[in-house]
Formats: structure tokens, C-alpha cells, sequence
């Protein structure tokens, strides 16, 4: 049950990190075509690092699953 969450969460999570790039890319965009301030551009950037270090928390978390799965099953050992 708990590989199904996860699995939805990374999915969640990938699809968050894709928008907050193309954010980021458009504030970009915006700061070198003068629209934007650099305080926009960072908070963006900011955005799009919180995001990717949530991804990579979802994926620590299906590693750990996947490996206390494979211990309970008896993998492992010799």
C-alpha cells in the first residue's frame, strides 16, 4: 500500500517539479527582456530548488521502501 502512495507522490512531485522549471524558465525570460526584477528570478529559482529537493525526498523514501521490502522477505542474507 505504501509503494501506491509513493508512486503518487512521485508522480505528484515530477509533475510540480516540471511546472515550477517553466516557471522559472519564463521568469527568466522576463529578466532578460527587462519585464522582471532579479528578486523575481530568485524566487523562482528558489521555488524550483524547493520543489527538485522534495522530489528527491519522495525518491529516498521509495529507495528506503523498496530495500526494508526486500529485507523482509529474507533478501540479504547468506
Amino acid at each position: 500500500a505504501e509503494r501506491a502512495t509513493l508512486a503518487e507522490q512521485l508522480d505528484a512531485r515530477r509533475r510540480l517539479v516540471e511546472a515550477t522549471a517553466a516557471g522559472f524558465r519564463l521568469s527568466e525570460a522576463r529578466y532578460k527582456g527587462g519585464v522582471d526584477s532579479y528578486l523575481g528570478l530568485l524566487d523562482a529559482q528558489r521555488a524550483l530548488y524547493g520543489a527538485e529537493l522534495d522530489l528527491i525526498g519522495v525518491r529516498l523514501s521509495e529507495a528506503a521502501n523498496r530495500v526494508a521490502l526486500y529485507k523482509a522477505l529474507g533478501g540479504g542474507w547468506q
